[in-house]
């Protein structure tokens, strides 16, 4: 993953939402790092109140991980990173994109 604006869309149930995303430098850092600190970076965006995650993997350009929100059904995520894009399906059906798009706005 590199620093700056990500924008994205992600399909869930049928609808599309799209997203913008500043990633800084130390976000981008630690997720590239071990499962530890990809970790630290997925709780400061999905706060452990709403979802808990477990079995974190990090390795090359991929992240999978479970998450189990308000009490639901686990779901395994795996997002794939490719320098300026990623991709990202779960075992619930929702799938996401992005891509870099240059310097935070």
């Amino acid at each position: 993953m590199r620093a700056g604006q990500w924008v994205g869309s992600t399909v869930a149930n049928g609808r599309t939402f799209a997203s913008s995303n500043c990633v800084t430098q130390s976000d981008a850092d630690a997720m590239n790092g071990d499962a530890k600190t990809v970790r630290i970076v997925l709780e400061k965006a999905i706060p452990p109140g709403m979802c808990k995650l477990s079995d974190i993997k990090a390795s090359g350009g991929q992240i999978i991980y479970t998450s189990v929100c308000n009490g639901g059904a686990p779901s395994v995520i795996t997002t794939t990173y490719h320098g300026n894009s990623f991709e990202s399906t779960t075992t619930t059906g929702v799938t996401s994109t992005g891509k870099l798009t240059g310097a935070c706005k």
